[in-house]
């Protein structure tokens, strides 16, 4: 179990905070959330004393002015970076929980209400018989979640983190920008002189051949899901040639290097420069680079690699996988339906999901191999 850095003390007081209904939910003391206007949230009128405040980690994204803003987004940076001063003042510790796992741990809450668990006694009062989930098993109730936030922040902090930093939209947005087209343009290049000489003897890709029986290792003995998408399209493990062959200049037995998934390049090219360093980013950086929605179209060579080549093998997978028929090259409106009752489009939509994991296993894999 995680061990969490929260000073509690038996005067602490728990806040948690939800945003919905254009309103900020707050729950203290065992109570379900109350509303709170902007400017009443932000004027501390709901403060009890110094604790512990936990929100979800999505509620403190500020809403850009550059851009068009999200209706989740309520505060602006500066308004966010003057709550956190006031929180400080007032000896409130901010700390964050995961939004996607929310509605599991309000599924646990619930049920220690109705288990009747001691844990849960400053809380025993609330009706459980009034909150009902949805089809996807989700509580949709502001106050409850408030509820929720603050029992995890006093009973299981280990749930939650501090909260480290706030990023400006307006001021990161230019920067984040030029970051990406500098990425694509480098991988442009690289990757454009590599298909004309197709030699991993120049300094940039050496380094990737290198490391290639190492990379091997780590998909074949991983369970992660990437790793298993790349064994399923049967990438891994890397072909290796038969016999010698003078065309190639293979001897038996080496990796024949042109058949490569262009996974591997694709991957290499965004994120390690010229000098052979990681960049310094992760994945989602990585991943707009490489075409991930919404920049597919503003990706170069390596998303179209990746986004042609890498997921239509994934996608032959998964539609031979669910029982359909590969669609032929005159049917590609098959493969990209949106039509959520074509049987060929959860089988799509897995696929998007599979290419995220192949890129996230091996942005891991480079980073475990090259610091």
């Amino acid at each position: 179990m995680k061990t969490s850095n929260i000073q509690k003390t038996t005067q602490d007081a728990y806040y948690g905070v939800d945003l919905g209904s254009k309103k900020f939910w707050v729950a203290v003391r065992g109570e379900l959330g109350k509303p709170y206007s902007i400017e009443d949230f932000l004027s501390f009128n709901w403060y009890v004393g110094p604790g512990v405040l936990i929100t979800e980690n999505t509620s403190l994204h500020a809403r850009p002015q550059s851009k068009t803003a999200s209706l989740a987004q309520y505060l602006t940076f500066n308004q966010i970076k003057g709550f956190l001063a006031g929180c400080n003042s007032r000896g409130i510790q901010v700390r964050v929980h995961p939004n996607k796992h929310t509605w599991k741990s309000t599924r646990l809450f619930l049920d220690k209400i109705k288990q009747n668990d001691p844990i849960i006694s400053d809380w025993s009062h609330i009706d459980t018989d009034k909150y009902k989930c949805d089809s996807k098993g989700k509580y949709k109730s502001d106050e409850l979640e408030a509820a929720v936030l603050a029992f995890l922040g006093q009973h299981m902090p280990e749930t939650t983190s501090p909260l480290y930093e706030v990023r400006n939209p307006d001021a990161d947005w230019d920067f984040t920008s030029k970051i990406k087209h500098e990425v694509i343009n480098t991988s442009n290049r690289l990757l454009n002189n590599h298909r004309i000489t197709n030699k991993y003897d120049d300094p940039y890709f050496s380094k990737l051949r290198d490391l290639l029986p190492a990379i091997e290792q780590a998909v074949m003995t991983s369970n992660e899901p990437g790793a298993v998408v790349l064994r399923n399209i049967e990438a891994f493990p890397l072909p290796r040639a038969s016999r010698e062959s003078e065309k190639h200049g293979y001897s038996k037995g080496d990796i024949k290097l042109h058949e490569i998934t262009p996974a591997l390049k694709a991957v290499w090219s965004c994120r390690v420069s010229e000098s052979g360093r990681l960049y310094k980013f992760g994945l989602q950086m990585l991943w707009k680079a490489l075409g991930g929605s919404p920049y597919r179209f503003r990706s170069g060579v390596a998303g179209a690699q990746l986004w042609y080549d890498v997921h239509k093998e994934i996608r032959r997978f998964r539609f031979i996988e669910a029982g359909l028929p590969v669609p032929g090259k005159n049917e590609t409106h098959r493969s990209l339906t949106r039509d959520v009752n074509d049987p060929y489009y959860a089988a799509r939509i897995q696929s998007h999901k599979d290419l995220r994991n192949v890129v996230k296993f091996l942005n891991k894999t480079f980073e475990d191999l090259l610091q």
